[in-house]
């Protein structure tokens, strides 16, 4: 019997220190997880020329501050400020609370090659970037973009304008104007990825549409600016017409144009039966049951 008890107690024991090694070792995890996240723009350079760069850091600690960092360049390229050798940008003395977020410029002349590239950094909690690696912070990949692109952006329409009624808000889905906008994305380069960076502004505007002389977009020109890569529109046509195309536009983007649509004088959605749509021109009257 009390050998019984004494290999019963034995045993607890031996699960208590093994359940305070799990807590402890949670603990100590959770302590190092010191995240912060950076940007670099712009997205897309030309080759072989002088861009000034912003890198924004955001410090998403709980209570460490991020108070130092050095960002790499990618290979070919030559930073030419705030440098001692020409691929490291030494930035000191940022004093960023949790929660604060911190941005800095230098000038780069990227390389001669096109394709997208990398930068790279390393962030401290000091403000001299010094003390160990304990001392740095750990970058949020999945929040952050330092992926350049060596060439020019590239817009692609995500969502198309399908077939709608004059002056009714074109869409995605074929008379409905309360259906998914149309969105433009832009690229970094043909076929690339989106460039989640960028907020450039992008425009609208009529390129072609069989018997459409005077036709117009309202607004004018619909414009919007892209929010990570994509821009949102709502717009409408006031003038009946076939194979309309729309073209969007950026600066320092290839432009991109858009499936032909139609705009009718009256369209409808029709989901089901006793679906009714009235169209009346030129004193001509025709009605659709569905």
């Amino acid at each position: 019997m009390g050998s019984s008890v004494r290999r019963s107690i034995a045993v607890l024991a031996a699960l208590s220190m093994v359940f305070v090694g799990l807590l402890v070792s949670g603990a100590t995890a959770a302590t190092t997880t010191k995240p912060y996240s950076a940007d670099i723009t712009p997205a897309c350079v030309s080759p072989g020329t002088s861009v000034v760069y912003t890198v924004t850091l955001r410090n998403t600690t709980k209570t460490q501050m991020l108070g130092s960092a050095n960002v790499t360049a990618p290979t070919g390229f030559t930073i030419t400020s705030a440098t001692p050798d020409g691929t490291t940008v030494e930035l000191r003395n940022l004093n960023t609370s949790p929660g604060g977020t911190v941005s800095r410029s230098f000038t780069a002349t990227t390389s001669a090659t096109v394709g997208a590239v990398n930068w790279s950094i390393i962030a401290k909690q000091a403000n001299d970037y010094n003390a160990s690696p304990g001392n740095n912070l750990t970058l949020d990949t999945a929040n952050s973009h330092l992926t350049s692109y060596v060439g020019t952006c590239v817009l692609a329409f995500v969502t198309q304008p399908t077939d709608a009624k004059v002056g009714a808000n074109i869409t995605s889905v074929t008379a409905d104007p309360a259906g998914t906008p149309v969105r433009v994305e832009v690229l970094n380069g043909p076929g690339g990825q989106r460039v989640t960076t960028s907020s450039d502004a992008v425009s609208l505007a009529i390129t072609s549409g069989a018997g459409t002389a005077g036709a117009a977009l309202t607004p004018s020109t619909p414009s919007a600016n892209a929010v990570n890569g994509l821009a949102s529109f709502s717009f409408s046509i006031g003038t009946a017409g076939f194979g309309y195309q729309v073209t969007a536009s950026s600066s320092g983007s290839t432009s991109a144009d858009s499936a032909a649509f139609n705009v009718a004088d009256d369209a409808v959605l029709c989901t089901g039966h006793g679906c009714n749509g009235n169209a009346a021109k030129n004193n001509v009257t025709v009605n659709v049951t569905r």
